[in-house]
């Protein structure tokens, strides 16, 4: 019997196993536990933030694409969490040299969002993307986990699709319904959370985990926050810093 070779690759491999598995939850309307991330059968505390190509979305080099992953390192991240708009190769090399774990999914906020308005072409193209994000991405160790949807729950079909394409191409690692507090029908409890917050909260937030403290602090997975959609005015810098800083009025800083 004679195999045909299809495709043929050459890649740096990783050797290590992704787990996950979820925590009881402090709030009764937490989606099912707490989902957590295991690396070789040990937990891991996800200390990560989000990644976006620049608006142009030109093919950096390794070499650019490394000094992000030292900022990373210097900022004490160990996660990076991809909505959408995927990096070339260089990115992922780099990842996985510098052991830097990867979040990837759909964005929000678009198309991929909009399931009602799907028609069978978009979800052939939502397959087709999916199956080559899998082949692309499965032989890469820092790829850990995929989130196919972001702010909203996919309906049932669409959920059914992304999970065999996803199984079909090999994809043995975690796979997450969306990024925000909801629970599929099919799959149970998504285990993350989307609450935010999106502005600045004091230090000590972060360090609650009671009953009473529900859109974030010390508990659960947080996939996205933030301290605020713009820079601080000058006047609410004056108050944080509590020292008035130097301005004209031409709106140059002293």
């Amino acid at each position: 019997t004679t195999i045909a070779t299809t495709t043929t690759t050459t890649a740096v491999v990783g050797v290590r196993e992704v787990g996950e598995g979820k925590l009881r939850a402090l709030h009764r309307g937490d989606s099912g536990g707490y989902w957590y991330l295991t690396i070789n059968k040990k937990r891991v505390l996800i200390r990560g933030g989000g990644f976006a190509s620049e608006l142009l979305q030109r093919q950096h080099t390794y070499q650019y694409y490394e000094r992000h992953a030292t900022y990373v390192r210097h900022m004490g991240l160990n996660t990076i969490r991809l909505e959408g708009m995927m990096p070339p190769k260089a990115f992922f090399d780099v990842c996985d040299r510098y052991g830097i774990l990867v979040i990837v999914g759909y964005s929000c906020c678009d198309s991929w969002q909009h399931w009602r308005y799907w028609g069978d072409e978009q979800v052939q193209i939502a397959r087709a993307s999916t199956v080559t994000l899998a082949r692309r991405l499965r032989q890469h160790a820092s790829a850990v986990a995929f989130l196919y949807a972001s702010d909203e729950l996919p309906p049932p079909s669409i959920e059914r699709m992304y999970r065999k394409a996803l199984l079909d191409e090999q994809w043995l690692r975690p796979v997450v319904s969306c990024a925000s507090n909801r629970t599929s029908p099919l799959y149970g409890g998504s285990g993350v959370k989307m609450e935010g917050p999106y502005n600045y909260v004091p230090p000590r937030y972060w360090f609650e985990a009671t009953r009473r403290i529900v859109h974030g602090g010390a508990f659960g997975f947080n996939t996205e926050l933030g301290p605020g959609a713009a820079p601080m005015s000058v006047h609410a810098a004056q108050v944080a810093l509590g020292n008035p800083i130097p301005f004209d009025s031409r709106g140059a800083n002293g």
